[in-house]
């Protein structure tokens, strides 16, 4: 960590992880702690989507925090380090996929209280954005796994 004696910072490409794993639980808290000022339209079907928007932000930092875990004891375990490059194209192809995917689940959200019209594009957005979120999921998902198994036999060892 930083400190008033020098900089002691050492980059590890678990740390955007962690980093995320914090900032979407944080988003997660606060899309539950607003979820029920939302009183004057008190619907059930609104709850159908605040509240699975609320816990998927959870299991969302729950799984970044895993992936950062994995990328910190990965060069404990296996004595070489990951891939830095890939580590990075792999951490922000995920992170536009889930942002994609949040984005879809509050347009989805909103088209229940919009006008026909504009309901109908705001679904028409909200499957496209979905679409590209899983677009991300599946180039991302690759990358990890050829960043695992090509720097357990080729990284750099410690």
């Amino acid at each position: 960590m930083p400190s008033p004696y020098g900089p002691k910072f050492r980059r590890n490409p678990g740390t955007p992880w962690a980093l995320a794993a914090l900032a979407v639980l944080i988003a997660g808290g606060i899309l539950f702690a607003g979820s029920p000022a939302i009183t004057i339209d008190l619907m059930m079907h609104e709850s159908y989507f605040v509240l699975p928007t609320g816990a998927a932000l959870v299991y969302v930092s729950l799984a970044f925090a895993l992936i950062g875990l994995i990328y910190f004891g990965f060069a404990r375990i296996f004595g070489r380090k990951l891939n830095p490059v890939l580590s990075a194209i792999h951490f922000w192809l995920t992170l536009i996929a889930i942002s994609a995917l949040i984005t879809r689940s509050v347009l989805i959200s909103r088209s229940g209280s919009a006008t026909p019209g504009s309901a109908l594009i705001s679904l028409r957005l909200a499957g496209a954005v979905g679409v590209i979120g899983l677009l991300g999921f599946y180039v991302s998902l690759p990358v990890f796994l050829f960043n695992l198994v090509w720097s357990s036999f080729r990284g750099r060892k410690l």
